[in-house]
């Protein structure tokens, strides 16, 4: 159901229960609603989603909004000591925030967890959703899209396959672009080149989940293989959960196979997630992360590693290793590496520019204010919600 006519200045809620590497997926359209008079409050549960907020508001300039701390409740606080992962407090910290969400005319989330907020007895909360990922995996296609209220999503690809697989209805459903490529232009990170030599800069981005990725199987096999050839730079950026409850001694153990000038260890600063090393690597080397998505916004040579044996090419949740060669084996890593280059010139670049239209649509700068221009509509009431406004910076 769409809400009734909301009044012209909609109360809007962002949540941020899924960790700092989501944020730049919403807040942007954050901004954007907000220069357009909109009252947004931003829930948000540490410091570095604080910070990131705010790195993006005085990008937009953006006038001053609420914020709320979504803080771990009394009653859960002996769990939050004895359990470390931080999915563990998310609901805890969801339940303690709902009589404020319920405040507002709508929530926007980049993740599912605040769909329990539609399974609760009392006031109904209006959620919209905005994936803070852009791959194809089968986690894109997750049921509980259907208890949101709205989806917006980045391309017509992701919009198809939702609607096909019935996860979501097409009255349900919008396409804006990406609102994180879409303020990059905004906030492209003043840090200093990783690497002067002159080297081609290799960017290995294993996923988290061990069960598709291949960190676990021949990560430190990469490093070492790259470590040892002097053909190559390299940046590991996984992705930020990866190491996020690893014991300091295996991520100290990790971090030594750094070498000043030629590889460049990160497992998990704002950096991984901000688009720092995918606008500095000049071949993208992962599994199954959907930044492959945001590499290849700027068509670039791919190498993907299939190490479980994954019969993939007729999968819909593996379409992005089009993008690029698939080997099955470290040891073809480095004879990869070399081809990239002449195989992305003869054959990967345009279809990296295919699947990109298809995943972004065709104008990502105009995503954040696309999204915001939705949002306001379906707060409105239209119908017809897909908005056709080009904006550029």
């Amino acid at each position: 159901m769409k809400p009734a006519n909301s009044p012209a200045a909609p109360t809007i809620g962002f949540l941020f229960l899924g960790g700092a590497h989501q944020l730049l997926h919403t807040a942007p359209v954050a901004a954007e609603l907000a220069l357009d008079g909109c009252a947004v409050t931003a829930f948000v549960a540490t410091d570095e989603e604080r910070a990131l907020f705010d790195r993006v508001w005085r990008a937009y300039g953006a006038p001053p909004v609420t914020l709320h701390r979504l803080e771990v409740p009394f009653w859960a606080k002996p769990v939050s000591r004895m359990v470390r992962r931080w999915s563990t407090m998310k609901v805890p910290r969801l339940l303690s925030a709902r009589r404020h969400l319920a405040r507002m005319d709508a929530v926007v989330t980049p993740e599912y967890t605040s769909t329990i907020l539609k399974r609760l007895p009392g006031r109904p909360v209006t959620l919209i959703h905005i994936p803070h990922g852009s791959g194809d995996r089968a986690r894109s296609v997750d049921p509980r899209l259907g208890l949101y209220d709205l989806v917006i999503v980045a391309g017509e690809k992701t919009r198809h396959r939702m609607v096909a697989e019935g996860v979501v209805r097409a009255d349900r459903i919008a396409v804006a672009g990406s609102p994180k490529l879409g303020a990059m232009a905004r906030l492209a990170a003043e840090t200093p080149w990783l690497f002067g030599n002159g080297l081609p800069t290799v960017l290995y981005n294993p996923h988290f989940d061990t069960s598709i990725g291949s960190w676990v199987r021949v990560g430190v096999a990469v490093i070492e293989r790259l470590r040892s050839d002097q053909r190559f730079n390299l940046i590991l950026a996984p992705h930020v959960r990866l190491f996020e409850h690893a014991a300091p001694a295996d991520r100290r153990s990790v971090e030594a196979l750094a070498v000043p000038g030629r590889a460049h260890i990160d497992l998990g600063s704002p950096a991984s997630s901000d688009m720092t090393y995918t606008s500095q690597a000049d071949i993208y080397l992962g599994d199954v992360s959907s930044q492959v998505n945001e590499f290849a916004a700027r068509p670039r040579p791919c190498v993907f590693l299939n190490v479980h044996g994954v019969k993939w090419r007729d999968d819909p949740s593996y379409l992005f290793w089009r993008m690029g060669e698939v080997i099955d084996d470290v040891d073809q890593l480095l004879p990869a590496l070399q081809r990239a280059p002449a195989l992305f010139a003869d054959h990967y670049r345009k279809v990296q520019v295919n699947m990109t239209e298809q995943t972004f649509g065709p104008d990502p700068a105009g995503s954040p204010r696309r999204a915001a221009t939705i949002v306001r509509r379906f707060l409105q009431g239209a119908e017809n919600l897909d908005s056709q406004l080009v904006d550029t910076y």
